[in-house]
């Protein structure tokens, strides 16, 4: 922490509007108690540091912000988050949100052309009462990146053995729905929720199983990358063995009357039992390129003081050359060499175009710490970061990380 002297501090909250630019929910001084009050608070550029604790939904709409978790894995949300109408100019940016003990944590994000960042959060529907169809859901946004997250769908199952069943079971729900839009996922799990299962029809009213829903269901027109990601599809159900049949498997990503550039590199589609949750589906009007080699990985703090170093790990191909990429903004824009390509804006405390880190050891790792530059009082700016590789097939751009830097006086 800095010591002010106490003129400097007077002239400090004299100068400073309302609220301040780090705005903290929950804690020992808190700015407010809920999220939605903190994002109705907040101006466009703010930070939302949120402590550990069980919070309610909230909306972001046409404001740029950063909602962060003050410690890793202790921010648990129910309801549904909502970020909408995010300008082409502005970004949001969502870390450390987990589902609580209620299993539902749904994410919505709608008609946003500027960036939308969302790292190391899990999101899942488990409960009927809600009537969305997926755990994270993707509309007419052209910039939407996800890093270190899941999304998991609600199972359905059986829903009785008695002859008064019948019919067909209703569709396993789908991980992610992405409609005309372009997203990118890295070191995701994403998993198709189980058909519903009805048992005991009969000759004239058989019972039919509902199908697995789908790992990411694509619809409309767009793109979509996806590297170092698990992705599977939802079990089907069963239906009577006599007069019914059960349900189809779900597919890992289902491209369904789509225009979609689908593009994947290193990840796993295997699904549940050999074939099934397993496979990509792509209609007429798609395009689809399983790409070769490794996916290059990129970790990092959500944020850190300008008193402290930041430290990185890059997960790249065994012999390749890494490097680390500094900026003040970064895009979503899909390059042929694989992954989203990072923008460079100088101007940034720790601007470089480039850090050479060196080759890829044996463990498929490197690391490295840069320290930070002090920031005037009070200050905060959000550090985008990517990582570059180069090896025989090609190279390769991470996902993006940022970091907000504040001030050690926060």
């Amino acid at each position: 922490m800095k010591t002010i002297s106490l003129p400097l501090a007077l002239a400090l909250c004299l100068a400073a509007p309302s609220f301040a630019e780090v705005i903290d929910v929950g804690g020992p001084n808190p700015d407010a108690t809920t999220i939605a009050d903190a994002v109705g608070l907040a101006n466009s550029g703010d930070v939302i540091r949120v402590y550990p604790g069980q919070y309610e939904s909230f909306t972001i709409d046409g404001k740029s912000l950063s909602v962060i978790a003050n410690t890793p894995a202790s921010v648990r949300v129910y309801g549904v988050v909502r970020v909408r109408n995010v300008g082409a100019s502005d970004s949001v940016e969502l870390s450390e949100l987990r589902y609580g003990t209620q299993d539902l944590l749904q994410l919505v994000i709608s008609d946003c052309q500027g960036s939308v960042r969302v790292q190391d959060c899990a999101f899942r529907n488990n409960l009927e009462s809600y009537t969305l169809d997926y755990a994270v859901g993707v509309t007419n946004c052209s910039n939407v990146a996800m890093v270190n997250c899941s999304a998991t769908a609600r199972d359905f199952g059986i829903t009785s053995n008695s002859f008064s069943v019948s019919g067909y079971g209703y569709v396993g729900q789908s991980g992610i729905i992405a409609t005309d839009s372009s997203i990118a996922l890295y070191d995701c799990t994403v998993d198709g929720g189980d058909g519903e299962s009805r048992y005991s029809g009969t000759v004239w009213n058989p019972s039919y199983g509902g199908s697995g829903g789908m790992g990411v269901f694509l619809r409309g027109s767009g793109e979509f990358f996806a590297a170092g990601c698990f992705l599977q599809g939802g079990w089907p159900g069963n239906g009577d063995g006599f007069f019914g049949s059960d349900g189809a498997c779900g597919y890992a990503v289902q491209g369904w009357q789509a225009n979609y550039s689908v593009r994947l590199l290193n990840n796993n589609i295997s699904g549940l039992s050999g074939a099934c949750g397993a496979g990509v589906a792509i209609t007429p009007g798609s395009t689809l390129t399983t790409m070769t080699g490794s996916a290059t990985l990129l970790e990092g703090p959500a944020w850190l003081r300008d008193t402290d170093t930041l430290t990185v790990t890059v997960h790249a191909e065994v012999g390749a050359r890494v490097g680390l990429l500094f900026s003040t903004g970064h895009d979503n824009q899909f390059t042929a060499v694989g992954g989203p390509l990072l923008v460079h804006l100088p101007g940034g405390p720790n601007y470089q175009s480039m850090l050479y880190l060196g080759r890829v050891g044996a463990t498929g790792a490197v690391q490295t710490s840069v320290p930070m530059r002090d920031l005037p009082a009070f200050d905060h700016v959000p550090l985008h970061l990517m990582a570059t590789s180069v090896s025989p097939q090609g190279p390769r751009y991470s996902n993006p990380v940022t970091p907000i830097l504040l001030d050690s006086a926060w």
